[in-house]
């Protein structure tokens, strides 16, 4: 109840922010103090309270000082996989060896990302070595198939 009075009144919760801003909760709390005024907290359970406008500066401060909201967009790794046309898992495998390392995301699912320029490079890797791969496995099975059984 005490949260849906303030709500009403404007006031934004550090549930709220974070969900807003794409961090984590914790990761808010860690930041007041630092790179912004620690925030007014009030009612009887001491709930940090947030004006729209504190919400705005701390999202420059964040933009300003930290790789959020960085103008290159990452694409995430099920995604990469998906237009590849390979497993998750074998990407994961194989990144920073033969592909590029890309970068941890922790929001909104913790996962890999890649650029948008990193992307095309990783399809032509999966199609130039896992599909010849996969070519010369199903070759060979036809090849034991149609060969007579000679005893």
């Amino acid at each position: 109840m005490e949260t849906a009075r303030y709500r009403a009144n404007g006031y934004l919760t550090a549930a709220d922010v974070a969900r807003q801003l794409g961090i984590g909760t914790t990761t808010l709390r860690r930041l007041e103090g630092k790179l912004f005024d620690p925030v007014a907290r009030r009612g009887t359970r001491k709930i940090r309270l947030f004006t729209p406008e504190q919400v705005k500066s701390i999202r420059e401060t964040l933009k300003e000082k930290t790789r959020l909201f960085s103008d290159t967009e990452l694409i995430p790794l099920q995604e990469v996989a998906r237009q590849a046309g390979c497993a998750e898992s074998t990407l994961r495998r194989f990144k920073g060896k033969e592909l590029p390392p890309g970068q941890l995301l922790a929001h909104p699912r913790k996962t890999w990302g890649f650029t948008p320029e990193e992307v095309p490079q990783i399809v032509a890797w999966v199609k130039k070595r896992i599909r010849a791969r996969r070519r010369r496995r199903n070759l060979s099975r036809d090849e034991l198939v149609k060969s007579p059984d000679v005893t």
